[in-house]
């Protein structure tokens, strides 16, 4: 499978144990180039990732309610879409 798009997207956390259950939940679908907890202030906490995946209609789309369907996941943001 070729990744030639790259999302990068915040994630934003209820519960600091849903990162490994993201991981779990992008399988084959999407590969991780980057991941980072980062404040954003007041007691939240976000996910910054940066996820590639193959160029398909669509995908952006799927792997954010892949994301969403999370328990742990209160909001997802993308960021920015290019391709690679």
């Amino acid at each position: 499978m070729e990744y030639n798009v790259a999302v990068q997207m915040k994630v934003y956390l209820k519960d600091d144990s849903a990162q490994e259950h993201i991981k779990d939940a992008l399988g084959e679908k999407a590969k991780i180039a980057d991941m980072a907890l980062v404040d954003i202030g007041f007691g939240i906490k976000a996910l910054r990732l940066t996820l590639l995946l193959p160029d398909q209609e669509g995908g952006v789309e799927k792997i954010e309610e892949r994301i969403r369907a999370v328990e742990g996941v209160g909001e997802v943001e993308v960021e920015s879409v290019s391709r690679v």
